[in-house]
């Protein structure tokens, strides 16, 4: 009886599997404060941290080069051999992204936000200022602060010679923003389209831009698809599919695909959607991997490659889940919330409140362990099934040792 019920236990943990596996980092790093930004290129990892200080490794880990600002470095751009730094002393700084020489630093305003060209640097302010500069001397080329009434600029990017940026009016009521485009060589503005609340977020690809909105009240979230002219292509709102769309906290744009993360109280989802119509193609809470129940937590940051949603999570984690099924790959938990992530070739990388930067392997295709979403409903009912009677025998097993029936 004894050697049947340890066989049947073991025979139902087998076929009742946990539903994710853990990933170890290829490398990780302690920076001097909270991770607030990172971007990537082929052959290095540039990170941001709290307390102002920028630091740039190789793609392998190798701490290349630091600096310290006078300020928190929340926004960080790279193109060819320039990195520039926005940080919260006002001022951005420009550098040798190799070696980290400094070739100047001016001040700017509040918080500024950068993107960097071929020949000219773009900076955003939260005190509704809007430049374009010189990439070698820093020398103003234009001004759209002059021309334009600006609100907040929360994010900015350069894509086809054009700048897009992410606007909201922080002193509005109710909240409005705006996805605004120049012409970086004039600083004409080419258009506008006015958002339901702040314009929080912002994704680019070659034909779509995409923005969600942050609003006075949970359960108002929108996220806006735009062609490059201004067009609105579709929009997802408490009004379509989702029913009540939280806030949206995070998005993001690659190949045919739009994956988002929505941020609410009780709740925390993320969504990849089809580029052209917005058709959710699915759609996964945040889980805890043992219970297997939402996550009062909800996702911060959101990265696409080829194959995979990366997710960072306020749960402390960093998610991979597999573009096509929506089956979650593996999970990564660090000491503290998952600030922002970012990928480079086949790397994911992290950026954790807990002061630390994290690298790691993506995964191959069709390496998510066992998986709900690709299994029948017969399949499902029988592992259930399965695994209560695990449990049962478990728990008889228990029983009969304690009182020495066994």
């Amino acid at each position: 009886m004894k050697n049947l019920i340890i066989t049947l236990i073991i025979f139902g943990v087998l076929v009742f599997p946990s539903t994710v596996i853990a990933q170890d980092p290829l490398w990780s790093y302690e920076t001097p404060g909270a991770v607030l930004a990172i971007e990537t290129t082929e052959d290095i990892v540039a990170v941001g941290s709290k307390g102002g200080v920028i630091s740039v490794f190789s793609i392998t880990g190798i701490l290349k080069w630091k600096f310290r600002t006078g300020g928190d470095v929340g926004s960080i751009s790279i193109f060819g051999d320039t990195l520039a730094v926005g940080s919260a002393d006002s001022s951005i700084y420009i550098f040798d992204s190799d070696t980290g020489h400094l070739r100047w630093t001016a001040y700017i305003g509040e918080f500024p936000k950068v993107a960097v060209s071929e020949y000219t640097i773009a900076v955003g302010t939260y005190d509704n200022e809007l430049f374009v500069l010189n990439k070698d001397n820093g020398k103003v080329i234009w001004n759209a602060s002059g021309k334009d009434k600006i609100e907040n600029i929360f994010l900015i990017e350069i894509s086809k010679n054009t700048l897009i940026a992410a606007t909201g009016d922080i002193d509005s009521k109710p909240k409005r923003g705006y996805i605004r485009t120049y012409d970086m060589t004039t600083g004409r503005r080419m258009w506008e389209y006015k958002i339901d609340g702040w314009a929080y977020t912002l994704a680019v690809s070659d034909d779509t831009i995409i923005t969600g909105s942050w609003k006075e009240k949970m359960g108002t979230g929108e996220v806006y698809a735009l062609d490059r002219d201004g067009n609105l292509r579709w929009k997802l709102s408490e009004f379509g599919v989702f029913s009540g769309l939280e806030e949206v906290s995070s998005v993001a744009v690659s190949g045919d695909s739009v994956a988002f993360g929505e941020f609410g109280y009780d709740e925390g989802k993320v969504y990849l959607v089809d580029k052209e119509t917005g058709e959710v193609k699915w759609s996964e809470y945040i889980r805890d991997p043992f219970l297997d129940i939402e996550s009062p937590f909800s996702m911060q940051w959101i990265a696409l490659t080829e194959d995979s949603v990366i997710v960072g999570s306020r749960d402390n984690k960093v998610y991979v889940y597999e573009k096509e099924t929506g089956c979650e790959r593996w999970s990564y938990k660090t000491r503290n919330d998952i600030h922002t992530v970012a990928v480079s070739g086949d790397k994911v990388i992290a950026g954790s409140m807990d002061r630390n930067v994290y690298v790691f392997d993506e995964g191959e295709i069709g390496s998510a362990p066992w998986c709900k979403k690709q299994m029948d409903e017969g399949t499902l009912k029988n592992i259930e099934i399965a695994g209560i009677i695990a449990a049962v025998l478990g728990f008889i097993f228990v029983v009969m040792v304690f009182t020495g029936r066994i």
